[in-house]
């Protein structure tokens, strides 16, 4: 009801900056200042705005008004604009119009604040334009300015055209019509003899075509083999995708297949394998998100948190997602040197929440492990690299089992050998740890800030 030419602020008001002044007066802040109004001197409008038209013209050309009535020739091609005004000068610019074309529609158009009115394409015949003003857009007052527009039609339009039309129309179906009959019984006789013709050429492809089944039948055989094959490479060609769509990590069974062929190297070419260790992250509270959250919005965060284990690997380490849930990293190096880096990364996972892409976070519980590889380095031709990324999988699967989380160090007994790791790994996990073929322990440390941990 009220804008910046009457004396407010502006256009824009805080939500809840208002208070209640002395004297009926009430206070409103913006972001230009305070409004104050009194509402002892707030007067509606009551007064009726007569409304007058201006002019009326079809495309450059004025058109007579008599008696609001308006004399259109036929407005096909040219664009009809209509003036009109409210004949009330307080507050004029508030003004806003709206009209409806009785006998087009019976719902009214709003113009706003612009006076013209504009119609295009009217067929002929009597229309009435009611025109209506309003001093805040809302109260419309029941005093309306009705115009009476006379579009007038041409020849083309009338009914002797329309009678003529269908006249020449039906001349010209009949014409084509026996054209139509003409030629459909040239085409029959045509047919005919073709038909003749080829009832000798039918006869040798029955015989071409049974020679044919017979080769058919006789390679169907083959064709079922080379299925067979395909079928089979499809699937070895499925089962050795090599990244993950999510995590751009490897698949598991590319880097089982990887590692398995880097030791195979070694051991032919008698060289000793690099020091290095297994480490797994595991996400032990994935499918308890499932059952709250969208399965994609827990896949995209996986995608948020991936990117902390890209920045956090070097250049020659491999990464894999074993599972859902589960990561598998192929580490160089020897654990007591990395043991540092790995509690400051483990405290940066667990201490910042992920993000689905929509704006929701979610945080995750942690299990990692660390493993040296190969367990047994002295025994290399019986164990490998991969078997020790299997049992880090057992051993965070038994901490999870156990309700466990942090960080922990998984090591061969010393006064153990391969033979009792041997046998115990037949029994599974439980074993190891019961007859202490391996021992861990929890890395702890003490809690630091999060301004402390660089990214």
């Amino acid at each position: 009801n009220f804008k910046h030419a009457d004396g407010l602020q502006g256009s824009e008001f805080n939500m809840w900056a208002r208070h209640q002044l002395a004297h009926n007066k009430v206070a409103f802040a913006g972001t230009n200042g305070v409004t104050i109004f009194s509402t002892r001197q707030i007067i509606k409008n009551k007064s009726i705005t007569p409304i007058r038209l201006i002019s009326a013209a079809l495309g450059n050309e004025k058109l007579p008004v008599v008696n609001n009535k308006i004399e259109i020739p036929q407005t096909s091609e040219k664009l009809l604009s209509i003036t009109v005004a409210g004949v009330n000068f307080l507050n004029a610019p508030s003004q806003q119009y709206r009209y409806r074309l009785v006998g087009v529609s019976a719902d009214w158009v709003d113009l706003g604040y612009q006076r013209n009115i504009n119609l295009f394409g009217l067929e002929s015949g009597q229309y009435y334009l009611d025109i209506q003003v309003s001093q805040n857009g809302k109260d419309w007052q029941n005093q309306s300015l009705t115009l009476t527009l006379d579009v007038r039609g041409s020849f083309l339009t009338s009914s002797m055209a329309k009678i003529f039309y269908i006249f020449l129309l039906t001349v010209l179906l009949s014409f084509l019509t026996l054209l139509v009959v003409k030629r459909l019984k040239q085409q029959k006789a045509n047919y005919h003899s073709t038909l003749d013709k080829h009832k000798n050429s039918v006869k040798n492809l029955e015989s071409n075509l049974n020679q044919v089944t017979e080769k058919l039948l006789s390679q169907q055989s083959h064709l079922s083999e080379y299925k067979e094959r395909v079928d089979y490479f499809e699937k070895r060609i499925l089962s050795f995708k090599r990244k993950d769509p999510i995590t751009q990590f490897y698949e598991r069974s590319y880097f089982e297949s990887l590692i398995n062929k880097e030791d195979r190297y070694l051991i032919d070419n008698h060289i000793k394998y690099p020091k290095g260790m297994m480490v797994c992250i595991s996400i032990d509270n994935y499918h308890g998100l499932l059952r709250t959250e969208h399965y994609s919005n827990v896949e995209a965060a996986i995608g948020n948190f991936s990117m902390m284990i890209k920045d956090y690997i070097n250049g020659d380490d491999l990464v894999c997602r074993w599972n859902e849930n589960q990561f598998v990293m192929l580490e160089s190096g020897e654990i007591h040197s990395f043991s540092s880096p790995l509690q400051s990364f483990y405290q940066l996972i667990k201490s910042r929440p992920y993000d689905c892409g929509n704006g929701k976070l979610l945080q995750f519980d942690f299990i990692i492990t660390v493993l040296n590889t190969p367990i047994f380095p002295e025994v290399v031709d019986s164990t490998s690299r991969i078997q020790s990324a299997h049992v880090s999988i057992d051993f965070i699967n038994w901490l999870s089992s156990n309700h466990a989380s942090g960080l922990f160090m998984l090591k061969v007994n010393p006064e153990k050998t391969y033979f009792d790791f041997e046998r115990s790994l037949a029994h599974g996990m439980n074993e190891l740890l019961e007859l202490e073929v391996l021992r861990y322990e929890e890395l702890k440390f003490k809690e630091i800030d999060e301004s402390e941990v660089v990214e």
